[in-house]
């Protein structure tokens, strides 16, 4: 029984896990964005500090456009739901 154990503890480590292109490129981006602090805890950098185009501050402002469109739309078609705004 404990041989039987044993080999199945060390079964994760004798097998090597296959991962995507999506879980490779995850696995990256969250060791070259999270550290450790002093104190054990994880510290994250933000999206939008590390560069990357999709964040810059002209697709936020196309975000939050579209958004507010939305939101107009949706006042215009569901009056009530623009009263219950306080």
């Amino acid at each position: 029984m404990l041989q039987k154990f044993l080999e199945i503890e060390n079964e994760p480590n004798t097998i090597e896990k296959r991962l995507s292109k999506e879980e490779e490129y995850c696995e990256i981006f969250y060791e070259s964005t999270t550290i450790r602090d002093e104190e054990g805890r994880c510290v994250v950098k933000l999206s939008f500090m590390t560069g990357n185009p999709q964040f810059r501050q002209g697709n936020l402002k196309e975000i939050a456009a579209k958004r507010f469109e939305i939101l107009e739309k949706k006042f215009i078609t569901k009056p009530e739901t623009k009263r219950r705004i306080p």
